[in-house]
């Protein structure tokens, strides 16, 4: 007896292979605009720089600058403790490990009222 090919086992074969024409054609287009333009390409770390710029509203504008003035040069590094003693000594061991760094411009510990009324009404 003669077996019959199966048409399904086919149709399956051809649509798999065209599947993986396209996604390995993608792939390769991918692959070739990163190798043409690798000096060209650019990965933004800075996140603020993802907020578009509205630049059509000037109120818009004056509250965008002054958003990432407060927030993209800030680290405020929080500390509690039910004792108070204890959540000081853990502030001011952390405050001399930054203040040794290179990475930060200024390390400040304590801050006057008027930095903390600033962040508030920033909040």
């Amino acid at each position: 007896m003669n077996k019959l090919p199966n048409p399904r086992k086919n149709k399956n074969n051809f649509f798999f292979t065209l599947w993986l024409i396209f996604h390995l054609g993608i792939v390769a287009a991918f692959l070739l605009v990163f190798a043409f333009s690798r000096d060209k390409l650019k990965l933004e770390t800075d996140l603020f720089n993802l907020i578009p710029k509205s630049l059509s509203l000037e109120s818009v504008r004056k509250a965008d600058e002054k958003m990432l003035s407060k927030t993209s040069r800030n680290v405020f590094i929080l500390v509690a403790n039910r004792d108070f003693q204890s959540a000081k000594n853990v502030a001011e061991n952390i405050f001399e490990e930054l203040n040794s760094s290179e990475n930060f411009e200024s390390v400040s510990l304590y801050n006057d009222m008027a930095f903390i009324s600033d962040m508030t009404d920033f909040l």
